[in-house]
């Protein structure tokens, strides 16, 4: 091969190289965005429960059975209203036999008063008559107590979510099962666990959604009023499988801008709008 020809081949092959390098180059796919740092605005997912303002499990403190029940399940309940009577005929006849002790002692300890005065009775002998009424009415004032608790009465205005035993039913003496339970459900809110890798960005004020688990596809709008102080073991799980189990949370309250439909015990997925650094 001649001069001439060796140089033309020569430059064939690098214009063929430097067009292989470049389809390679522009072939090669563009590198994934870094994640977003720690700290940086956006979206905070969470778990959480949806649950009244209040919420008391009402139990007896003793033995007994239901006797009738004033109200009934889904029926609002004004503070210190009767929802339950339990039987209290044991209850009834020993506040009737304190009453009686009562007015024994007490006609007694004016008689020894008068007597005490004219200088018949001893300071001992009145002293005894006015300790026997005192004691009396104790009596009388504690059978009274252990009457009126069998009126099982509303501890705060709510409405009646769940009741137990029908009437006829006895209930235990240690009284460790609920009679009845209620909320107060004119305010929902959610309590939702938040990774620790995220509490830096948030804070009571921010906006919320809420997403109940019970109706796909509808969204709740509230906000993040309060933040425990105090970080916990994870007690709500998801489904997602990435969720770290071996974390610490911390509980922060969201309340519910709407409650329409909604109800106390809802699962629900959180998503609560993060502060930026």
């Amino acid at each position: 091969m001649s001069l001439n020809g060796k140089i033309w081949a020569l430059a064939i092959f690098v214009l063929v190289g430097s067009g292989a390098l470049t389809w390679s180059a522009k072939s090669r796919p563009a590198p994934h965005p870094a994640p977003a740092a720690r700290g940086s605005a956006g979206e905070i997912s969470a778990t959480g429960k949806i649950e009244a303002l209040k919420e008391a499990s009402i139990r007896a403190k003793g033995g007994g059975r239901i006797l009738k029940w004033l109200k009934t399940e889904g029926e609002w309940a004004k503070e210190g209203e009767l929802v339950l009577l339990l039987d209290h005929d044991a209850e009834k006849a020993a506040l009737l036999e304190a009453e009686a002790e009562v007015f024994q002692t007490e006609a007694r300890h004016k008689r020894i008063k008068i007597l005490h005065a004219q200088k018949v009775a001893s300071d001992q002998e009145s002293d005894d008559a006015e300790g026997a009424f005192r004691l009396a009415r104790a009596r009388r004032d504690k059978a009274a107590a252990a009457l009126a608790e069998r009126n099982m009465k509303a501890p705060f205005s709510g409405k009646i979510l769940k009741t137990y035993l029908e009437p006829g039913e006895s209930i235990e003496a240690r009284g460790e099962s609920p009679l009845f339970v209620i909320g107060d459900i004119r305010t929902l809110r959610v309590r939702a666990e938040i990774d620790e890798l995220d509490i830096e960005r948030i804070a009571a004020g921010n906006s919320a959604v809420v997403l109940p688990d019970a109706y796909p596809g509808r969204e709740v709008p509230g906000k993040v009023v309060s933040m425990s102080g105090i970080l916990g073991r994870r007690r709500l799980r998801s489904d997602d499988p990435k969720e770290r189990l071996d974390g610490k949370v911390l509980e922060v309250l969201i309340e519910l801008q709407t409650e329409e439909g909604l109800r106390p015990g809802l699962s629900a997925e959180v998503r609560i709008k993060g502060n930026g650094k």
